[in-house]
């Protein structure tokens, strides 16, 4: 995986359906950040286990993330919301977490 990351035009990552396993908060091996014109990251429909990448808050680009029928666990990264005029604003375009085991969001860190 780690070619997808000299993809500097990538613009979406799809590993849907692909029975993938394992930490995606692998923040020590990805730089996520190497991806400048990433929109859209869908994991969805796998087996990936962990806590979810705090570098994904990062990614400004009106990005839509599902990572939807995994194993993640833990809140979501404190880096993934901001405190606007009307209440919390998450950067992200879109984001369907659904069927895992997310416990909120960390406010803390």
């Amino acid at each position: 995986m780690t070619c997808v990351f000299s993809c500097c035009r990538l613009t979406e990552l799809s590993l849907a359906d692909n029975q993938l396993s394992g930490n995606i908060s692998l923040s020590s091996v990805y730089n996520w950040t190497m991806l400048p014109l990433l929109k859209h990251i869908n994991i969805s429909r796998n087996n990936f286990s962990g806590l979810l990448p705090p570098e994904w808050g990062s990614l400004r680009n009106n990005v839509t993330v599902d990572v939807s029928y995994n194993n993640l666990t833990g809140p979501l990264p404190a880096n993934w919301s901001v405190m606007g005029a009307g209440g919390l604003i998450m950067p992200l375009a879109y984001l369907d977490a659904s069927y895992n085991s997310l416990t909120g969001m960390d406010l803390c860190t």
